[in-house]
């Protein structure tokens, strides 16, 4: 199943880029995106009947009466960083030459969220696809750190108290109005265009406003913001 959705995931990413090309300069700097090349030459499927049904469910130009973030419609991009105990961590390596669904990293600290499938379009748009994806250790006691260093709660000490895994999410790059998630962090959902996320390790008693956001510089500019 998996070679058959490296196909499907292949036509998609052509029709979006097709689209795609006639306003590249309000895009903003976009690098290296995703090789349809790569995708359709790996793992070639022998069920071409499966292929097909996928394609006939994606459709040439995607999704648009489906939940944002759409199948082949909506191209999304979000800051994160990680931090412990408010030491910030390099981002997550590049893995678009392997993505399967379209919601993954260019080594560049952004989330890049493009769907594929429809299982992680709309509310299926999760940070637990984006690390399943880059395929890094993540839940709500445990983190793998871009250095393949994987930290679990009861093991961590910030200040000399036991640290917490949690999450901040900004709605938009201006900082304001961030939501702290203390569980159920695989479920935080990718929700909207130029978001922010601070993944952190904190002591205890740590507030949301003693968190700060990801610098939204290089967002801005990949997004074309003023």
């Amino acid at each position: 199943m998996r070679s058959i959705r490296w196909v499907a995931a292949a036509v998609v990413v052509t029709a979006f880029t097709a689209c795609s090309d006639g306003d590249s300069d309000s895009a903003g700097p976009v690098a290296n995106f995703d090789s349809p090349e790569n995708r359709a030459t790996t793992d070639a499927p022998d069920d071409e009947g499966g292929v097909m049904a996928l394609l006939d469910e994606f459709g040439p130009e995607g999704d648009p009466a489906g939940e944002p973030p759409a199948v082949g419609i909506d191209h999304w991009h979000s800051g994160y960083e990680v931090r412990v105990c408010g030491e910030r961590q390099l981002p997550y390596p590049d893995d678009s030459a392997s993505d399967v669904t379209g919601i993954h990293s260019h080594g560049d600290g952004l989330i890049h969220i493009h769907p594929f499938q429809h299982d992680v379009a709309g509310g299926g748009a999760l940070l637990g696809v984006f690390f399943d994806e880059i395929e890094i250790a993540f839940d709500d006691s445990t983190l793998e750190l871009s250095s393949g260093e994987v930290l679990r709660e009861g093991e961590v000490l910030c200040d000399g108290a036991e640290a917490e895994l949690r999450v901040v999410r900004w709605p938009d790059l201006d900082g304001h109005q961030p939501e702290m998630f203390t569980e159920g962090l695989r479920g935080v959902g990718l929700t909207a265009n130029g978001q922010l996320f601070s993944i952190v390790w904190v002591g205890p008693n740590t507030r949301v406003d003693e968190i700060a956001p990801p610098d939204a510089a290089f967002l801005r500019e990949y997004l074309a913001l003023p």
